[in-house]
């Protein structure tokens, strides 16, 4: 799977009315969020050693009120071994990525050694199922592109986080060069702009293996 190429079409499909009517056009894009989730879970599934992926699932810890419903689980040998929050970029959050990093790493560690229970859907069935949070769960926040933020305040935004939680919460930018959202050119054309950044996503799948 080209994930870039994928990416792309999402964002291109996304301006477009389903189904289409030449009368009728679309003024702001339909959000790409769950959609990326679907494919980035795709993406890994053939990369990572893993029982299964669970996408946006909510999950209930014992003796925590509310569920919480991680972007990406990995479920690995009856454990739920790594958690991951995908985002497209960060000019949503003004704050930077500390508080969002800090809540990660927080829920994280009262969740590790924990039992979470969950429903597995899986057409019109639902079963529900019985993890165990592993001790050595990570978290970590997967950026697709850096646009949207200045590229200094992001740098250092990562490296405090760093600094501040270390390993058990790390970020991780998916791409660099242009904007996969780009208008007035063709997806093919557009993904020649862009790149992987090998070394971000060969430490993330290393890190999901852990």
């Amino acid at each position: 799977m080209d994930l870039v190429y994928e990416v792309i079409r999402l964002y291109q499909s996304a301006r477009q009315v389903r189904p289409a009517h030449h009368k009728v056009t679309r003024g702001r894009s339909r959000s790409i969020s769950s959609d990326l989730e679907d494919l980035f879970a795709l993406f890994l599934v053939n990369k990572i050693q893993c029982d299964h992926i669970y996408v946006d699932q909510p999950i209930s810890i014992l003796e925590q009120r509310q569920p919480r419903c991680p972007d990406i689980t990995i479920a690995r040998d009856n454990q739920l071994t790594a958690f991951c929050d995908l985002k497209t970029d960060m000019g949503w959050d003004r704050k930077g990525l500390g508080p969002l990093c800090r809540r990660h790493y927080q829920w994280l560690h009262e969740a590790r050694g924990k039992t979470a229970r969950l429903n597995e859907k899986k057409g019109a069935a639902k079963t529900g199922k019985s993890y165990e949070v592993s001790k050595r769960a990570t978290y970590s926040v997967v950026i697709l592109h850096e646009h949207n933020v200045k590229a200094d305040l992001l740098r250092n935004d990562i490296s405090a986080v760093r600094k501040q939680l270390g390993p058990d919460l790390d970020v991780f930018i998916l791409t660099r060069g242009g904007h996969p959202n780009a208008y007035n050119i063709g997806a093919r054309e557009l993904r020649k702009t862009i790149h992987l950044r090998h070394d971000d996503l060969r430490a993330l799948v290393n890190r999901l293996n852990g």
